[in-house]
């Protein structure tokens, strides 16, 4: 249809124009696991779902991050999930993964993200999950991206 492609092409022309003006939770969910994947020089490892509105981050470290675009919040969440794939003896991780947990978490929430789901960890595996208002990621976007960044790196056992 002519006019929706007239209607996305605007609305990336303004997002291009004026980004920290841009309040579409669809369009930064994708810019915050763009900017993810290439500070940790992983950009194939991005996956975009136009159906769920959802980029998704998978690495060979086991750590799956899905950044999902909330339009009923206004927000953006984050779901932070790392499985040990039997790579690394978990009894030689175990005792690393709450202090991990701890600092990904504080290193979001740092950056204006609050913590959505309990945050869990055990017999290898991590689970959390985080959201964050559209307007906080608008201002913050490359500290944002940073810090999630920085956060995956922590679970490269």
């Amino acid at each position: 249809d002519v006019a929706y492609i007239e209607g996305e092409l605007l609305r990336l022309r303004d997002a291009l124009a004026k980004p920290r003006e841009v309040h579409d939770p669809e369009l930064l969910s994708h810019e915050l696991a763009c900017l993810c994947c290439e500070q940790l020089g992983q950009r194939e490892s991005l996956n975009w779902s136009s159906d769920n509105l959802e980029a998704t981050i998978a690495l060979p470290s086991g750590v799956k991050v899905a950044v999902h675009a909330d339009s009923g919040q206004r927000a953006v969440q984050i779901w932070f999930e790392w499985q040990n794939d039997g790579s690394v003896d978990f009894k030689n991780v175990g005792k690393y993964l709450g202090p991990h947990v701890d600092k990904a978490v504080s290193l979001l929430r740092s950056a204006g993200a609050r913590v959505e789901a309990n945050t869990g960890y055990g017999a290898g595996a991590v689970k959390f999950s985080l959201v964050i208002p559209v307007q906080n990621l608008a201002q913050n976007m490359s500290t944002v991206a940073a810090r999630l960044a920085e956060a995956v790196q922590g679970f490269r056992f």
